[in-house]
């Protein structure tokens, strides 16, 4: 079935299968500045969610088919399914990853390990390697709940990897803090993704982009 055009209407409601507040923040505040009247709502059931794909988009839609009966008990119109990571280009290869750390971005080390923890770990790995490329990628799934009608698009972020090891900014989390936006002409942004505000991000995130293939479709 070809999807239907500004599926997206006002009045509907999105169960996100995250309990990550600050997605929630980010794809509300985006419906919210495209005028659309939407609620996003975090998935409060997410135990046994096994994020077992190879890829981005096999993930967002396990995430999304996983959440469709809390969506039929919270009267949601549609699922959503959300898996974004960080891919560093001079790191194809680690841990038998071609993208790295791709969809492990969030458990590639073991333990009870901070954001911050992640950042100064991917720092070690590159050392003084003056390769510092490096992209956000979101994937986005969206079902609707009565149809089972299933939308999927993927965002890419260019970044730059700061050089001096530093953290810089408070605003995002992740790897935020540790990277500088590049735009279509090359130019890098001289803050970091974590000193932008919530509006700025959301114009030129990966997360932003995948929503606006998603209003579009």
């Amino acid at each position: 079935m070809d999807a239907p055009k500004n599926r997206l209407d006002n009045g509907v409601t999105i169960l996100l299968a995250s309990g990550n507040l600050h997605k929630v923040e980010e794809i509300h505040a985006f419906f919210q500045g495209s005028g659309l009247d939407v609620t996003v709502l975090p998935a409060m059931h997410l135990d046994g969610l096994d994020e077992n794909a190879s890829t981005f988009l096999g993930n967002a839609e396990i995430k999304a088919r996983f959440v469709l009966d809390e969506a039929q008990q919270q009267n949601a119109t549609f699922t959503l399914g959300d898996d974004s990571g960080f891919i560093v280009d001079a790191l194809a290869g680690h841990q038998g990853l071609a993208d790295f750390p791709g969809v492990r971005s969030n458990r590639w080390l073991a333990g009870d390990v901070t954001h911050a923890e992640r950042c100064r770990g991917i720092y070690d790995l590159l050392g003084e390697n003056p390769q510092r490329t490096a992209r956000f990628v979101c994937a986005m799934s969206l079902i609707h709940v009565e149809t089972g009608d299933v939308f999927s698009v993927e965002g890419v972020c260019p970044l730059l990897i700061r050089q001096d090891g530093e953290l810089v900014g408070s605003n995002g989390f992740g790897y935020d803090p540790m990277v500088h936006y590049v735009d279509e002409d090359g130019k890098v942004h001289p803050q970091t993704m974590a000193e932008l505000s919530l509006a700025e991000k959301t114009a030129i995130s990966h997360r932003g982009r995948a929503l606006r293939q998603l209003y579009t479709i």
